[in-house]
């Protein structure tokens, strides 16, 4: 509790070796992974995490931060067998769905990434990353009108629509030729995130490549009216 990490790491050690087996050893070491992810010693959390399923090998929470990890340093393959272990344990898990869904998006298997983000949306339908995921694999496939609508359904079933959404959603708008749309999603994202300075610029690029300097020009003005005081605005807005 104190964050001191390294003193507790070695109490759990000790704890490993004093206990009699089952669930405290398996506890543990899974606290013992918890404080080494703590100080990014990612091996030899896998190393803890790994000795607490061992230990325990229907303790699924230990699986979930097992994947986690092997999926924060990169290494897919080992992930995936952690989150489909854990599946195997809770059937209606959203975070193994979910993870198996990004694996699968790193690994290029679109088919398999959608499989697994949709049955995620079906057990958790307001949670804004699952639209975001299953959009980006449409995307991937160039599938923009597949995309734009995952993400206009996440926009309007979210409790509170992020400005991570709607930038996302514009920049399909423009993968999808479609400026006008995109230039709108942009504003409703600065709505809700005002200095996200690189939307101004993109808006006003835009506007710039349709010919519409004023518009331009305007849209500058209401990004250092919000409080950005980047050099680039200004030069940009010299230059028109």
């Amino acid at each position: 509790d104190k964050g001191e990490y390294a003193n507790a790491a070695q109490q759990y050690l000790l704890a490993t070796k004093g206990t009699a087996g089952g669930l405290q050893r398996a506890f543990a070491w899974f606290n013992l992974g918890n404080c080494q992810v703590q100080t990014r010693a990612y091996n030899r959390a896998v190393v803890a995490y790994r000795r607490s399923v061992e230990a325990a090998p229907n303790f699924s929470r230990g699986y979930q931060i097992l994947g986690d990890v092997y999926y924060t340093i990169g290494a897919i393959p080992e992930a995936v067998v952690a989150y489909r272990r854990l599946l195997e344990l809770e059937a209606t898990s959203v975070h193994a769905h979910q993870m198996l869904g990004e694996c699968a998006l790193k690994t290029g298997d679109i088919t398999e990434a959608l499989h697994h983000l949709d049955a995620a949306t079906k057990l958790e339908p307001d949670l804004p990353d699952l639209y975001l995921g299953m959009a980006e694999a449409y995307s991937d496939v160039r599938d923009y009108t597949q995309a734009e609508k995952v993400l206009q359904e996440g926009l309007l079933r979210m409790p509170k629509p992020t400005a991570e959404g709607y930038f996302y959603l514009g920049q399909l708008y423009e993968l999808d030729e479609n400026p006008k749309k995109a230039v709108r999603a942009y504003e409703e994202g600065l709505l809700l995130a005002p200095k996200r300075a690189d939307y101004y610029m993109r808006i006003a690029g835009i506007y710039d490549r349709t010919g519409d300097e004023f518009l331009s020009l305007l849209t500058l003005e209401q990004g250092i009216r919000a409080g950005i005081q980047r050099p680039d605005f200004y030069l940009r807005r010299g230059m028109i």
